[in-house]
């Protein structure tokens, strides 16, 4: 839960990954003393709670990973502790940390019950891999200096369109709640996609207009439904909607060379239309939130010379 908030907020965790030290409980399926805070994670046949308490330790196994990840990228400032290249390498070992998390990735056990939650459902650890995929390269993303050309920008350009899409698949008459986590998750990735159709022409090249279109939606959607159940969507809704439709505008448009970076053109308080007015309307209360940190520059860089004070 720690995690999840220092995360979510861009905050640095109260508890360093690398002290944490405590062993993951046993995943044989035996009942474990109520001394050890753990039990069978379900009521149902012990091969359901078996299963259950296996995925759930994996869980906690790739939660730690991004404890790991936060508290190096994001808690420290590894240009000024690390050489570039110590830096990469490090970052290449975390993700060897997480395909070895991702090859082991418990087999749901066929069952006729419906999944109760997100967690029973076979796009659970697809979207905390990309999740993770996500906090491992955004720094990278967002850097002035990153190459465009760099693979980095298609593979996260990948991970956000997936999250986009198991949501949808999820949240409308599915099983998922809906939560600050989901949110925080879905909307960074839908961040992180139009991100990388500006910022990079390979990835503009390797997206179909349609693709594009639908990925959007994807996540339009979702954030609509969020935000019929949940007044504190709203925000988050129209911002992305905003972003959305520049996005679609820019790939279905042929004024610009494929080849050619893009300036994100920033969304400024001089302007005095519709949606500069709707933008600053829906940016105060991200602000106030505190959410707006655990997006860097994905969301900060549309922005400039907004009194968000008034």
């Amino acid at each position: 839960m720690e995690t999840q908030a220092s995360i979510m907020l861009g905050r640095p965790a109260g508890i360093p990954a690398d002290d944490v030290d405590t062993e993951f409980p046993s995943d044989g399926g035996e009942t474990q003393d109520s001394s050890s805070g753990i039990e069978h994670l379900s009521t149902g046949s012990p091969e359901s709670s078996t299963t259950n308490l296996k995925r759930a330790i994996h869980t906690f196994r790739v939660r730690h990973l991004l404890s790991q990840i936060h508290s190096f990228v994001y808690s420290k400032s590894p240009a000024c502790c690390f050489s570039k290249e110590r830096h990469d390498r490090h970052i290449q070992h975390l993700r060897n940390k997480l395909e070895a998390w991702k090859s082991s990735i418990p087999a749901i056990t066929c069952t006729t019950d419906p999944p109760m939650s997100l967690f029973g459902t076979s796009d659970w650890f697809a979207l905390e891999y990309d999740y993770a995929i996500l906090q491992l390269y955004r720094v990278k993303m967002v850097d002035p200096q990153a190459d465009p050309g760099d693979p980095v920008f298609l593979e996260c350009m990948g991970a956000a369109e997936r999250i986009c899409h198991h949501y949808r698949r999820q949240f409308p008459g599915g099983p998922a709640s809906f939560t600050w986590v989901a949110l925080h998750e879905l909307f960074l990735a839908g961040l992180t996609y139009v991100h990388c159709l500006w910022a990079s022409p390979a990835v503009r090249n390797a997206q179909r207009h349609g693709q594009v279109r639908d990925t959007c939606t994807n996540c339009t959607i979702v954030l609509v439904v969020m935000a019929e159940r949940w007044s504190a969507v709203a925000p988050y809704r129209d911002l992305f909607e905003i972003l959305a439709n520049r996005t679609i505008r820019l790939i279905e448009t042929d004024e610009h060379d494929q080849m050619d970076p893009i300036d994100i053109p920033t969304i400024t308080g001089g302007q005095e239309n519709e949606e500069a007015e709707n933008w600053a309307h829906c940016m105060l209360p991200v602000f106030e939130a505190g959410m707006s940190n655990g997006y860097n520059d994905l969301l900060s860089r549309w922005t400039v010379d907004f009194a968000l004070s008034n």
